[in-house]
């Protein structure tokens, strides 16, 4: 497609701001010729952005984007024809109908032809985008694009006005195709990596999209989908009769939930490519799947290192889990696809904790462990029934996702904080607490520490008041011993208590204890975002 400024937008584009700005240098004319490629997992908005830059561009230069992926049931070679008919109609009228040149080579397949169209867009001063760019591999689209790379980028080459950009959805094959015994080593430079929405641009689409009007709903969206923008995006603009209706339609949250978990189950069944592991953009080794497993099913607040190893090590038939096999998979699994993350023990060195925080991964594989193969069935006559189950799985991650929220709001409020979510200490009897921000004093000779309480019903605050106040004072005395160097209080000077919404009866309480309340709009509100009247569900 060709992007400007009339393309049609059905969704608005949020955030992104340093992106946008980054990619926009990018697009601008500058000597020499050097191809960029836009990483990111699928969904995460790597196409939007270039439409974005384009539009705002108004056509100068034109972006163009060719998407290499096939149709369904429709050979990739034959793929590759159709998008040489569609590059050369986008080709000046002047150089439409003389090409290809008359002394021009023959072709031996439609890629060569692409490939050359595609120069001929460049030396145009179009800026070319080549999507899902990792199926060019198996169409030895790579060995041409190098050869054209090279002539471009050759001392004493003709300047090329036009720009390249590669994406693609499966990170793992499109990092391979630059790996150094590849053709395009060192060609095509990563100019930039998307990460998950941050909190705020989360917040201010759901302020718009009316979705803040029922923060306990707005939860469970967010405890499903995080901050991958497709998600949000299918769920709230996509037409499609099987989407679940408005919020508005439902009695109260718990019926509307219950509804969700129905529609995203029946979701999962009905597309593979909506699945965690879907092969057409991850490859998940044994090792892989069986840690994104314990940790999704069974250890969904983590697990320490070496007990993931151990559990591990009898449950993978073939690869027996060594060390080796175990920390390649993980590195993978953290470094390059963002899906766990890595907690170090807060008062000092010691075994770090692993943790899926990836919410769509962990939302399917905990909520619907039924779905996956090598999920370890619990029988029990007494169990209830699955609907219920999975009601409870969810409960259970809203609580986890309240805190990954509550820490990306924290984390735009006071960027000079110290905010760690799930701050724990290393001895056998450690403490836990959800959220801990630490800030620089310097009226005093120590830092000033906040410790944050998240629950999804308020009302859990007041009864659980006395346990927080002594988890707070054995957290910072175990920590006093092992981070002399922060110079932290005997008592937090701040407890800020976190749940969707209050009450104004108990949030009057919880002041009157001398607490502090957060709920989700307090949360937009902070970070600058106008407010709807709330909804009376």
């Amino acid at each position: 497609m060709i992007v400007g400024p009339d393309t049609p937008e059905h969704w608005r584009f949020y955030g992104r701001a340093e992106e946008l700005k980054r990619l926009g240098r990018q697009l601008a004319p500058k000597r020499g010729f050097h191809p960029k490629r836009i990483q990111g997992r699928r969904g995460i908005g790597k196409t939007e952005l270039l439409v974005e830059v384009g539009r705002r561009a108004n056509g100068q230069p034109p972006v163009l984007i060719f998407d290499l992926k096939p149709a369904t049931a429709e050979d990739p070679h034959t793929r590759v024809s159709r998008l040489v008919e569609a590059a050369r109609t986008h080709l000046p009228a002047d150089k439409h109908t003389a090409w290809p040149p008359p002394d021009h080579r023959h072709y031996d397949s439609p890629c060569e032809r692409f490939v050359d169209l595609v120069a001929a867009l460049l030396d145009c001063g179009i800026a070319v985008g080549l999507d899902e760019f990792h199926l060019a591999r198996p169409l030895g689209l790579d060995a041409k694009y190098k050869i054209m790379i090279d002539a471009r980028q050759r001392v004493g080459s003709p300047p090329t006005p036009g720009r390249l950009f590669v994406l693609g959805s499966h990170q793992q094959q499109l990092l391979e195709m630059f790996a150094s015994d590849q053709p395009l080593h060192q060609r095509i430079t990563a100019g930039i990596a998307l990460k998950a929405w941050r909190v705020p641009t989360v917040l201010e689409m759901a302020c718009e999209q009316g979705l803040l009007s029922f923060p306990g709903r707005f939860l469970t969206l967010w405890t499903a989908f995080g901050g991958i923008p497709r998600a949000w995006e299918d769920f709230i603009a996509d037409e499609d009769e099987t989407r679940l209706p408005d919020m508005t339609r439902w009695s109260s949250d718990q019926v509307w939930r219950a509804a969700f978990i129905s529609h995203q189950e029946a979701l999962l069944e009905r597309s593979s490519d909506e699945r965690f592991d879907d092969k057409a953009t991850i490859e998940l080794s044994n090792p892989q799947r069986a840690i994104l497993m314990h940790l999704g099913q069974r250890k969904p607040r983590g697990d320490i290192y070496d007990r993931v190893r151990a559990a591990l090590g009898e449950t993978i038939e073939g690869e027996g889990m060594n060390r080796r096999a175990f920390e390649a998979g993980l590195h993978l699994l953290i470094r390059h696809l963002d899906l766990i993350e890595v907690l170090a023990p807060f008062d000092g060195d010691g075994t770090p904790r692993l943790q899926l925080v990836d919410n769509p991964t962990l939302f399917q594989l905990h909520v619907f462990p039924e779905l996956w193969s090598g999920y370890e069935r619990v029988k029990s006559v007494h169990s209830p029934n699955l609907s219920t189950r999975r009601m409870a799985r969810l409960e259970t991650l809203e609580g986890q996702a309240l805190e990954r929220l509550t820490e990306g709001a924290l984390k735009a409020i006071r960027p000079d904080d110290w905010i760690l979510r799930n701050a724990w200490n290393q001895c056998p009897n450690g403490r836990e607490v959800d959220l801990l921000a630490i800030a620089e004093d310097t009226t005093r000779s120590r830092a000033q520490v906040t410790i944050a309480s998240c629950k999804r019903n308020a009302n859990r605050h007041l009864r659980g008041a006395e346990a927080l106040d002594d988890t707070s004072v054995a957290f910072l005395a175990q920590a006093r011993a092992g981070r002399r160097d922060l110079g932290l209080p005997e008592r937090p000077d701040e407890t800020l208590l976190v749940s969707p919404e209050f009450t104004p009866e108990a949030r009057e309480q919880m002041i009157a204890r001398g607490r502090r309340t957060l709920d989700i709009r307090g949360m937009a509100r902070l970070c600058g975002i106008p407010l709807p009247a709330p909804h009376s569900a």
